[in-house]
């Protein structure tokens, strides 16, 4: 995650619930350079993703099934969540 200035976040939260189960997880990342790694849970359909730090914030919803074949996903940030 950057700012729209580009400077990384040094910490972010990330919230995900994962569907149909309805599962949720909750994680504080400390990182260099803003990057993130959400492992996909098990046979999930779908994932709501809720990110949040000092330089914003966003929300999205991934599919296993997505064309992009599950590769790194840049997320713009909006102003805090």
């Amino acid at each position: 995650m950057q700012a729209p200035g580009g400077s990384p976040a040094s910490a972010v939260d990330v919230r995900a619930r994962w569907l149909p189960s309805g599962r949720t997880t909750e994680r504080s990342h400390r990182t260099a350079d803003g990057l993130c790694v959400v492992s996909w849970m098990g046979d999930e359909e779908r994932v709501e993703l809720t990110l949040r730090s000092e330089v914003g914030g966003a929300a999205l919803e991934l599919h296993r099934d997505r064309p992009d074949g599950g590769r790194v996903r840049d997320v713009a940030l909006d102003g805090p969540l």
